[in-house]
């Protein structure tokens, strides 16, 4: 069950880019935001969603593979040292996004974003 929520989240979100892609590539990164937040906090669950984790591996994922990559490598790496999937979700995206301001500036306004409002 886990893993068919994993992937149809992360579809969820990649789908959202891969369409704002292909219509007017300027809407990406709203796209991926808005993606973000509506699994964040979803209307018909009284706005009390999910951390939106997968949601963002989804959008990384249509947005740069390499990007996707190093999220779920860093994510691997923490999670074999401590065992607990939250704490290895939170360092990841903060790991990431803290890259994307160096290295991958056009996805640093969705990461930075998802990044705030997952830690809070």
């Amino acid at each position: 069950m886990a893993i068919a929520t994993l992937f149809l989240d992360s579809l969820k979100g990649f789908v959202a880019v891969y369409v704002a892609q292909n219509i007017y590539n300027d809407y990406t990164p709203l796209a991926g935001t808005l993606a973000i937040l509506g699994h964040m906090f979803p209307i018909w669950l009284k706005f009390k969603g999910g951390k939106g984790i997968a949601t963002t591996i989804g959008v990384l994922l249509a947005i740069n593979l390499y990007i996707s990559m190093i999220f779920i490598c860093t994510w691997v790496i923490v999670f074999v040292i401590f065992r607990y999937s939250s704490l290895s979700s939170l360092i990841a995206t903060v790991v990431l996004t803290m890259a994307s301001l160096f290295y991958f500036k056009n996805v640093s306004v969705v990461l930075t974003v998802a990044t705030l409002l997952i830690l809070i």
